[in-house]
């Protein structure tokens, strides 16, 4: 009789041979890059810092 961390493993194992995982791993990055991106302006848009708040020129 397996163990549940026994299955737990085994259910990993099934989740990446099926491609679960990848699919995962891809959302999470994607997501990351979504959410913090790293181009300087977006990231001050997103802040709500614009030309009109800061008073600074381009």
């Amino acid at each position: 009789m397996a163990t549940q961390e026994e299955k737990d493993y085994g259910k990993g194992v099934n989740d990446y041979r099926n491609g679960d995982f990848l699919n995962e791993m891809a959302e999470a990055v994607y997501r990351s890059l979504v959410e913090h991106p790293t181009d300087k302006q977006e990231i001050d848009r997103r802040r709500g810092y614009d030309d009109a708040v800061t008073g600074k020129a381009k």
